[in-house]
């Protein structure tokens, strides 16, 4: 089965292609730039910000596209300018596959649940009050369930690995500890995140390719953690002779609390998380100390 991955070199995408490699699938990975995954594959260079599939890909056609190609709102750019140009990226990839009639499995988020305080969210409790990114992510879930019955969106919650760019908290903590530096919690640390590891979101790929269903998933471990928790088991695991300081700052999510069911993942697809939080640590770290940029 041929696959084609959109946005290869991420965070997610280069963990869905290194996974779907190695179980048999032959992979063109769409890259913005050469060498950012490590796998026996075929690449495609482009930006599909500038550049139609139809330039990149030509008579190409394969049997499923995983699109997981976007901004995030930490890249720097106001929240209404990434919607914008996730708006473009989205509709340049599902235009193309609905000419070519190719099934499409979709990258989401938890985003669209809005700001959480309590409540656990299932697949039916969109929020109403949203940033731009993620009422893209509404709109182009909506557009791709629209198109055919065998299209799944998976929404993701906080995705971490061994390939983390961005400066995230727990890369931060990560980090830090195993250089040596103090932990700094804002506010009292009661911001509650669910944070996945990148190989079990990788799984659910693989899984709602093979089982052919269609719909929404949460893509979560369903085990929220605070942060001065996260703290303290980061320090515990990698660096007991480090302090965690709490900052002068309040947290500006000091109430977010990020519960969300994988109840229909369990049932619908077989899928549930293997990758344990304190395993997930351990590998982050090892990929921090293999890149020396990281540090």
């Amino acid at each position: 089965m041929q696959i084609l991955v959109t946005g290869a070199g991420g965070l997610i995408g280069a963990e869905i292609v290194n996974l779907l490699k190695k179980n048999g699938y032959k992979i063109t990975a769409l890259v913005r730039k050469m060498g950012a995954i490590d796998a026996d594959c075929t690449y495609i260079l482009g930006d599909l910000l500038k550049q139609t599939l139809d330039e990149l890909l030509g008579d190409f056609a394969p049997d499923v596209i995983v699109h997981c190609a976007a901004e995030i709102p930490a890249s720097g750019k106001s929240d209404s300018e990434v919607g914008v140009h996730n708006r473009l990226i989205d509709d340049n990839v599902l235009n193309w596959a609905l000419k070519k009639k190719i099934r499409v499995i979709y990258i989401s988020s938890i985003s669209v649940y809005g700001y959480i305080t309590g409540q656990t969210c299932h697949e039916e409790d969109v929020s109403s009050v949203l940033t731009d990114y993620a009422r893209n992510k509404i709109a182009t879930e909506k557009a791709v369930l629209s198109r055919d019955d065998v299209n799944v969106c998976l929404r993701i919650s906080s995705p971490y690995g061994r390939l983390q760019k961005h400066n995230t908290v727990m890369k931060i903590f990560v980090r830090n500890a195993i250089t040596g530096n103090n932990l700094l919690v804002y506010g009292e640390g009661n911001r509650m995140q669910d944070f996945i590891h990148v190989y079990d979101i990788a799984r659910a790929v693989k899984l709602a390719i093979e089982k052919q269903v269609s719909g929404v998933y949460n893509i979560v471990s369903g085990a929220p953690i605070s942060m001065i928790d996260l703290a303290h088991k980061v320090t515990l695991l990698l660096n007991q002779s480090i302090d965690i300081k709490y900052s002068s700052l309040q947290d500006l999510q000091e109430d977010y609390r990020g519960f969300f069911s994988n109840e229909k993942a369990r049932l619908a697809l077989g899928w549930s998380p293997v990758v344990t939080l304190d395993e997930g640590i351990f590998d982050l770290a090892k990929g921090i100390n293999e890149d020396s940029s990281n540090i």
